[in-house]
């Protein structure tokens, strides 16, 4: 008989060995950026921890990790989520001068969690994926001369509507499975008489597990997502025309690792990507590396609050060679907040340790739950 400690041991190995293929490559890939709508974080709480959320996931923001881990919680949540992601222009490889300034953009999350006899329901609205960015550029005509500069503006916005279905077997084991329906808006506008809109929509599924064992007065969690991908097909109208036009939502395998001792968690995950060729984009691939850890002070008082203290790091290895910029960037989180009975207040940050797309993500959220 193996023993059960072995048992868990081996378990965990063979789950981080099906990654190795893609971890030996390294932190660059030489394949298109995916416009995958997941270039951040979720979650005031996962945030600051860096992302590093699939085995934890024990809120509302589980339903985006993996809805696995809302089968965890007992009581009804509700929770709202604000943000504001600062851009500060995107470097152009070989020019000295940043050309594209980006735009600030708001991304938002709001959900509930509600167990209902065994099991819990869990629905969400959140916007993954906001781009927008300006730059000028030379025109010229047919004849080689220059008509002088003009303005090029886009816009692009992914939103995501899921419900997730959560439930136990035994006190070891949480299964999970979600239901997203992803729509997305863009807005392309080249000078004053060339403008593009296009519209599209699809839906995607996610499986979650998520194991817990307690081990040397720890507990170990394991958590294991996988999601489907899926084609968000439309047709982009510009003045005189219109095109079809096909956008990709990327197949998902992620695996998270997590251990609680006492006030202190440390967390880690490891997400893979695959994306089908849509309409500007070619076959590609990559792999993200999230790693976070959560350490809570009690404070004493009337109110009995907690405060914890946050901090993570995680990576988006997307460069390309074939457009002008490489989104290869390592990010810093922290956050922190106060937690009372039923009233949970919290803060995050993100922000580029390095990379091209220089950008800073704020943070704040409330949860109530009851």
């Amino acid at each position: 008989m193996i023993p059960e400690r072995l048992k868990t041991i081996i378990l965990l190995a063979l789950t981080f060995s099906a990654f190795s293929p893609h971890l030996a490559k390294g932190w660059r890939y030489e394949v298109p950026k995916l416009h995958t709508g997941k270039q951040y974080c979720f979650g005031t709480r996962a945030s600051g921890m860096g992302g590093a959320y699939s085995s934890i996931a024990d809120d509302v923001s589980g339903i985006f990790y993996n809805p696995a881990g809302i089968a965890g919680v007992q009581e009804l949540q509700a929770y709202v989520e604000t943000g504001l992601k600062k851009h500060r222009g995107y470097a152009i490889e070989g020019l000295e001068e940043d050309v594209l300034e980006g735009k600030n953009t708001f991304p938002h999350y709001v959900g509930v969690i509600l167990p209902v006899k065994g099991v819990s329901v869990g629905i969400a609205h959140y916007v993954p994926y906001s781009f927008s960015w300006e730059t000028e550029m030379e025109g010229y005509d047919a004849s080689g001369f220059s008509t002088g500069l003009f303005k090029i503006e886009t816009e692009s916005t992914q939103e995501v509507t899921s419900v997730a279905l959560a439930w136990k077997s035994g006190n070891e084991w949480l299964l999970g499975a979600r239901l997203d329906y992803c729509y997305l808006k863009e807005k392309d506008k080249w000078g004053p008489d060339f403008t593009g809109k296009l519209e599209a929509d699809g839906l995607t599924a996610s499986l979650g597990l998520l194991h817990n064992r307690n081990i040397c007065d720890s507990l170990v969690s394991l958590g294991l997502v996988v999601g489907t991908g899926a084609e968000l097909k439309g047709r982009k109208k510009w003045k005189v025309e219109e095109e079809e036009y096909k956008y990709t939502i990327p197949f998902e395998l992620r695996a998270g690792l997590s251990c609680k001792q006492g006030n202190m968690t440390i967390a880690g995950d490891v997400v893979y990507w695959r994306k089908e060729a849509s309409t500007y984009r070619e076959e590609s691939s990559t792999t993200q590396f999230h790693l976070g850890g959560e350490y809570l002070i009690y404070l004493k008082g009337a109110y009995q609050s907690i405060l914890p203290l946050r901090w993570g790091f995680y990576t988006k290895p997307l460069p390309y060679e074939t457009s002008l910029y490489d989104f290869n960037e390592h990010i810093l989180t922290f956050g922190t907040g106060l937690e009372f009975k039923n009233i949970s207040l919290a803060l995050s940050y993100e922000g580029g340790l390095g990379g091209d797309a220089r950008e800073d993500l704020f943070k704040a959220s409330i949860t109530y739950k009851r």
